[in-house]
């Protein structure tokens, strides 16, 4: 999505903070943020070196800072207001939230992606792939040339739309430029089969590589895929208990409260085997935060600097579908 900056003012190539999004600071000041090796503190930006405005009439604008790690802008909500100067070569302009049809705002993002390769994050379908049930879902009749298929929406590498969980959004509705994100990937592999994956392993992560961004798309990589497309090794069901890790309540809430678009994980679903109440799903979903699972190659991923692609099948309405989904790796 392109920026629409006052005159002089460079359109900036976003991509992952690497710096947390500013706390809502009081009007006229934003709070220190680090970039890289340099640190830019801009206070009292209603002063005659103001590098932007936060108050149009009388009403006041939330004022944030998000980077790509060399590059900031000042966001100032709801508003477009901004003077186009630099500070220490960092170009300033105005980043307004928008809000979607579900009600929940997010900030678009311009990326301008380079990248060295191309990593296939998704298994082939066929009717033989493991399903929840355990009965086939999938079936494909014809020949190479044209062929008729039936599946089930969640089925294979698939997409929860938020509404499969609770929120407003079905698969069509989900904003296009949700599915083209700067991607983590939170390695998580060797943990016990029922391993829950917590907010202390996120916090962890964020020890070596800074907090998870805002907008963001979160990959866990469990290894887990190496099991498909076996059905008793992948869904791992015992006395009708299914046994695979998954992300738990205390790391959902906080990647909520990031802020992210999305989430995936190489096993069976977001939520672990054993979960009678799928809370992953119940904390997120609402959220306006869309899953991937049953995703495949996440081992191969960096920990950061890579772009998320998802393409799901586009469902009138649908909860979700399959879905393909790549990594772009420079």
């Amino acid at each position: 999505m392109r920026l629409r900056p006052r005159a002089r003012c460079t359109a900036l190539a976003l991509g992952i903070a690497q710096v947390a999004l500013a706390q809502r600071a009081p009007t006229g000041t934003i709070v220190t943020s680090n970039i890289d090796a340099g640190t830019i503190s801009i206070v009292n930006i209603a002063s005659a070196e103001a590098l932007a405005t936060t108050t149009v009439g009388a009403s006041p604008h939330k004022v944030a800072i998000a980077s790509n790690g060399k590059q900031a802008v000042v966001a100032i909500h709801g508003n477009r207001t901004a003077v186009g100067r630099s500070l220490a070569g960092i170009v300033v302009t105005t980043l307004p939230v928008r809000t979607g049809s579900d009600g929940i705002g997010y900030r678009p993002i311009e990326m301008k992606v380079a990248h060295g390769r191309v990593i296939d994050l998704g298994h082939s379908l066929a009717s033989t792939d493991p399903t929840w049930s355990g009965k086939p879902t999938f079936e494909r009749t014809g020949s190479s040339r044209m062929g008729r298929i039936s599946t089930d929406e969640h089925f294979g590498t698939h997409f929860d739309a938020p509404s499969h969980g609770g929120g407003q959004l079905s698969v069509d509705l989900v904003p296009a430029d949700r599915l083209v994100r700067p991607g983590i990937c939170i390695a998580m592999t060797g943990k016990p089969e029922d391993y829950q994956i917590s907010a202390a392993d996120v916090h962890a992560w964020e020890a070596k590589h800074g907090l998870v961004p805002e907008g963001s798309i979160v990959l866990f990589a469990t290894g887990w895929d190496a099991r498909w497309p076996d059905q008793a090794r992948y869904m791992n069901e015992r006395d009708g208990v299914k046994h695979f890790p998954g992300i738990a309540a205390d790391a959902a809430i906080y990647l909520r409260d990031r802020k992210i678009v999305g989430m995936g994980i190489d096993t069976p679903s977001v939520d672990y085997g054993p979960s009678q109440h799928f809370e992953t799903h119940a904390i997120t979903n609402p959220a306006g935060i869309f899953h991937i699972e049953s995703a495949a190659n996440l081992t191969q991923l960096p920990a950061t600097g890579f772009t998320v692609i998802v393409a799901p099948i586009k469902i009138a309405g649908g909860s979700g579908g399959p879905t393909r989904m790549f990594a772009l790796v420079p």
